[in-house]
């Protein structure tokens, strides 16, 4: 990924509300579990998936925006569940 890229998902994950993108970065930057962000943010394990897939296609939607690209569903930034 280039600088340019880098800095626009950088921007998409910063602009998601608080509960989102820290469910998010602890799950891709920290690489924690579903259950261990449970434990730490004191939520159920399915609202940790919800919010995961919110996050997930609000970031997917802000770059496919920020480059005029239509939706599709081949651009995937889908990352294993863990």
């Amino acid at each position: 990924m280039n600088r340019f890229s880098s800095q626009r998902v950088q921007r998409a994950i910063g602009d998601l509300p608080v509960h989102y993108r820290e469910t998010l970065l602890l799950c891709e930057v920290e690489e924690m579990s579903y259950q261990e962000i449970a434990e730490i943010l004191t939520i159920p394990i399915g609202t940790v998936m919800s919010r995961l897939a919110r996050a997930r296609k609000a970031v997917r939607e802000s770059l496919l925006s920020a480059t005029g690209a239509p939706p599709s569903g081949d651009l995937s930034l889908h990352i294993e569940a863990h």
